[in-house]
């Protein structure tokens, strides 16, 4: 092709479609360009090239039609459609690149759609070296020739150079023309604060019109799709999350996939039923970008199927940097694990695999009240391996998981800890009882004693959150009084003692701590030792007789053999004299 021939004629330019002939029967359109008639040329042809109307598709009638047409004229729309059709892949790449020069010689005839596909080819570097200048240059050409829309490749040209200001700027000119493909990239600008103050609300509107579009661009379903996973930009809707989602990876976007696997792992309520071999389906067709989060994901489901493939999961995510699974895996894995598994051998993979015994065990261990010592304490893998009892859907995880409760609201209250938080832990430890109770799922003598402790605890608890409130303390006293009453134990004795003397009743203080120590049940040492103390005080507050000093230090003694320290304080006040005389001093 010689663009100079093409051009330099004094042929009619014709820039417009004429379609005239556009209805008319086939018969009646070859009559007519037989007669050599340009316009009759150029509709046969377009019939050709795309095969409608009754014609055979033939891209060779249909380019020797429009070669035809430029003996005639200097038509712009033959020249682009020339050079569409040599375009075409099913040409070698030196035909392909004489479309090129129908391109440029409809171009320099005015023909902004021209531009607009010549713009592009020199945006990738189609055919042609890639260079930004002069496709910015063709695509300002067409938005001046009337293709408004093409604001959207601008503003592309312009984020690819950095220069957020004008891409923004020409993304909103495209949308005002309509061109909404151009509120996917904007959308994002917005999402991650690019050029513009960050805005999650304004970036989902974007990309609900994006998606809107009669068209839409397929990575908006994703996009929006995400927005409606995390609740950002909008309320959090998970069932519109999966529905976008899935027509995402339905279009082979695999960073969908992801997300996907996460929702199957879950369920959707009322619209996606939990799948886990859904979602380990959905996980195993990821972008490599998200590999380290699905593995993530993946070790999450293996510990719900107590399998402990999960670690090995784990160490894959965690390689490939994903924190969660960092801190995760320092739950099964590391120097604390080694020492107990030197001494429990398996417990932790016991404990991955279901075991609900050995998730307790783990759980005290790491509430500091094992032999294992209390350096061991570790708030966050306490917390883990307790929820992981329930999280078993067994009565006897259940029961554990009300078990761990009350042992670490013990603990808590042990050092003196007396909030409402240990109150409510309490309190659900005894509300999960009292159903495994009434299901008859577990032995009545074990769920008995975890209740009644925790009623024993909340006592303490309620006494010791205010000591000059009465109400508390006639609370405090009903619990200690309905553990008497039902599960007989030294220590609701004793509590009723204390709360006795925190109401001035010295006579009931007395009597309760003497009744406490003629039993042997008692479910805190520490207690028993504090009783004993009390006693003691109570002998050496009477008439300093000889007998009631020798039970004073007696009691004393007993309660200093278990660690108490006051008592320890009070035996060095007593000494005995040359002839064998205890004395107080």
């Amino acid at each position: 092709m010689n663009k100079d021939i093409l051009l330099n004629n004094d042929l009619p330019i014709v820039t417009e479609y004429d379609k005239v002939y556009e209805t008319a029967n086939l018969d009646d359109v070859i009559a007519e360009v037989n007669k050599n008639n340009p316009t009759a040329m150029y509709e046969l042809a377009r019939r050709y090239q795309f095969g409608e109307s009754g014609a055979e598709k033939n891209t060779s009638k249909a380019m020797e039609l429009y070669k035809k047409i430029l003996q005639y004229q200097r038509n712009t729309c033959a020249m682009y459609r020339l050079a569409y059709a040599y375009l075409d892949e099913e040409f070698g790449e030196d035909q392909r690149e004489e479309g090129i020069g129908y391109y440029e010689a409809a171009v320099e005839l005015g023909d902004a759609d021209a531009a607009v596909q010549l713009g592009i080819m020199y945006e990738f570097g189609d055919l042609i070296e890639q260079d930004y200048e002069k496709a910015l240059k063709l695509y300002e050409f067409s938005v001046e020739h009337g293709r408004s829309d093409v604001y959207y490749n601008i503003g592309e040209i312009y984020r690819h150079k950095g220069m957020w200001a004008q891409a923004i700027e020409s993304y909103e000119k495209a949308i005002n023309a309509g061109a909404l493909q151009a509120a996917l990239p904007l959308g994002t600008f917005y999402e991650q604060g690019i050029g513009v103050e960050e805005n999650a609300e304004k970036a989902f509107e974007l990309y609900s019109l994006a998606h809107s579009d009669e068209d839409p661009d397929p990575n908006s379903a994703f996009f929006l799709g995400t927005m409606y996973y995390l609740g950002k930009g909008t309320e959090e809707n998970e069932a519109k999350a999966f529905q976008l989602l899935k027509e995402a990876s339905d279009q082979n976007d695999e960073r969908a996939n992801l997300f996907l696997g996460d929702l199957y792992r879950r369920g959707v309520p009322d619209y996606v039923e939990k799948d886990l071999n859904k979602a380990m389906k959905c996980l195993s067709q990821v972008d490599v970008s998200q590999e380290p989060t699905a593995w993530y994901i993946k070790g999450l489901i293996y510990l719900e199927q107590n399998d402990d493939q999960a670690v090995e999961c784990l160490r894959r995510a965690a390689d490939g940097g994903n924190d969660n699974a960092k801190q995760m895996l320092e739950l099964f894995t590391g120097e604390d694990i080694d020492i107990i598994e030197n001494e429990i051998p398996d417990l932790v993979k016991d404990a991955i695999r279901g075991n609900e015994k050995s998730c307790m065990c783990l759980a005290v261990i790491y509430m500091g009240d094992s032999s294992f010592g209390p350096d061991f304490y570790n708030f966050e893998k306490m917390k883990f391996w307790t929820n992981r009892c329930l999280s078993l859907h067994t009565s006897k995880g259940d029961l554990y998981y009300a078990e761990c409760l009350s042992r670490w609201a013990k603990v808590r209250r042990k050092n003196r800890i007396y909030d409402s938080d240990v109150l409510s832990d309490l309190q659900k430890s005894n509300e999960m009882l009292l159903q495994l109770k009434d299901s008859g799922e577990c032995n009545i003598d074990e769920i008995n004693e975890i209740y009644y402790q925790n009623e024993w605890e909340m006592g303490w608890v309620i006494c010791y959150s205010d000591l000059k409130d009465a109400a508390n303390l006639s609370k405090a006293y009903s619990y200690f009084e309905d553990v008497c009453k039902n599960y007989l134990c030294s220590d609701a004795l004793h509590g009723m003692a204390v709360v006795s003397l925190f109401k001035d009743d010295t006579f009931g203080f007395a009597q309760y701590t003497a009744k406490a120590l003629e039993y042997d049940k008692w479910l805190d040492n520490e207690m028993y030792a504090n009783c004993l103390h009390n006693m003691g005080g109570i002998f050496l507050a009477q008439t300093n007789s000889k007998d009631n000093l020798e039970n004073a230090y007696q009691h004393f003694s007993k309660a200093a053999e278990l660690g108490y320290e006051d008592s320890k304080k009070e035996l060095s006040h007593f000494h005995r004299t040359l002839f064998g005389k205890l004395k107080y001093d």
